[in-house]
């Protein structure tokens, strides 16, 4: 068996026990919105905060290998790994526990209706995850899977992925990431 996994530090509260956790509020919920770690400046006291993360991380990853699951790919919750602070610390948890793959972020922007969808939240996502792809420094990180599901969050038509699905290389895999509607 093996399986992504899917790191969270915004989402419910952490593994590990830290007394003060500034990753925390004060009832112990992990207190960071997603878009914060991709604000450098929000961050203070980062050796601090890079340490808390990877030993959260770190206990998340072993969390599933105690199950005797293999981790093939690492992903996160709302694609904060895609921010360059958190994509270095994944990055050395992948080569501590020879995880081949981190998804990254390749999804290709789609033309229709572009003016009037540039005010759309989905766009503005799109707009910060492809430029912290683009300024990440290159690691040896082989990734031959493309993304997607960010523009389209929400309201994906079988056209559009169908449509995305014929534009890929011939060689590359295909996630697909949808939520069901409540």
């Amino acid at each position: 068996k093996s399986l992504c996994i899917n790191l969270n530090l915004t989402t419910g509260k952490p593994l590990i026990n830290v007394k003060n956790n500034p990753l925390c509020n004060k009832n112990g919920f992990f207190n960071y919105k997603a878009y914060q770690f991709f604000l450098p400046w929000i961050i203070k006291n980062k050796k601090q905060m890079r340490k808390l993360i990877y030993d959260e991380f770190d206990q998340q990853i072993n969390k599933l290998l105690k199950s005797n699951i293999r981790i093939a790919k690492i992903d996160s919750h709302e694609h904060i790994h895609q921010s360059n602070f958190i994509y270095d610390i994944i990055y050395d948890l992948s080569k501590k526990y020879k995880i081949k793959f981190i998804r990254t972020f390749d999804e290709k922007i789609t033309f229709r209706n572009l003016i009037y969808r540039l005010i759309e939240l989905n766009y503005i996502k799109f707009i910060v995850l492809k430029f912290n792809t683009l300024t990440r420094k290159k690691y040896d990180i082989n990734n031959p899977i493309s993304y997607y599901g960010v523009l389209d969050s929400g309201k994906i038509i079988k056209n559009n992925l169908l449509s995305y699905i014929d534009s890929l290389k011939s060689n590359y895999a295909l996630e697909v990431n949808f939520h069901p509607k409540n």
